[in-house]
């Protein structure tokens, strides 16, 4: 019995002198693979004119006091022209559409 018990010991050695253990003998997580994609991508076409389409996108940051601030950009894709900035904590889907029908307005739909 006892030289089993040697056996499975040095294994233990073994096997942590090669993959370290974090604190609190707590495991590691493994990465899972990342797929791939499902359907082909294909570049985005540049528009001919202004006001044909407009990109929107969030910008995140934190302030001095630790708390996020969120940002909601929009930029004109032909002519790169800033639409709108609008900062808050936090910004929902409705205030989204509001801000988007504010731009409409004076720019008209894309």
């Amino acid at each position: 019995a006892s030289g089993s018990y040697c056996a499975v010991k040095a294994f233990m050695l073994i096997t942590s002198a090669c993959t370290p253990l974090p604190p609190n003998g707590l495991g590691v997580k493994r990465r899972r693979r990342r797929k791939g994609l499902a359907t082909e991508r294909f570049p985005l076409l540049r528009p001919d004119a202004p006001n044909i389409t407009w990109s929107t996108d969030f910008v995140m940051d934190a302030l001095a006091n630790g708390r996020r601030i969120k940002c909601l950009t929009c930029v004109d894709d032909f002519t790169k022209e800033c639409l709108t900035i609008t900062a808050a904590f936090g910004i929902s889907g409705v205030q989204v559409t509001r801000i988007l029908d504010n731009i409409a307005l004076f720019r008209g739909y894309p």
